[in-house]
């Protein structure tokens, strides 16, 4: 809600902010998804931090995310800012759900 409150209004912002902020709507949409996406997993990640055993699937899951992270903005830095923040929300997404698959199957148990 907040960000297309943003989004809507930035238009009537925008001038107020001076040139060097101008066009900047599709920057702020972009990060308000990838901050959604990292807030949820957070939820789903301290489920995860109970055990040894939830600690470890964490870190498997954070060393897929580097490579994927790594490899993702190494392809598509070149194409601009937007492609890298495409990267981060597509490295959110998959740890999203490894995460949320991981903590639902505890909870199952529980």
């Amino acid at each position: 809600c907040f960000t297309a409150v943003i989004y809507l209004a930035y238009p009537l912002i925008e001038p107020f902010l001076g040139s060097e902020y101008s066009g900047l709507a599709r920057l702020i949409v972009l990060w308000a998804i990838f901050f959604a996406f990292a807030l949820v997993r957070t939820v789903f990640m301290a489920s995860l931090m109970t055990d040894a055993h939830g600690y470890r699937e964490l870190q498997a899951i954070s060393w897929y995310a580097l490579v994927l992270s790594l490899a993702g903005l190494w392809w598509l830095t070149p194409r601009g800012v937007q492609w890298v923040i495409g990267v981060l929300i597509a490295v959110e997404a998959f740890q999203l759900l490894m995460v949320s698959r991981k903590a639902l199957a505890i909870w199952k148990t529980q």
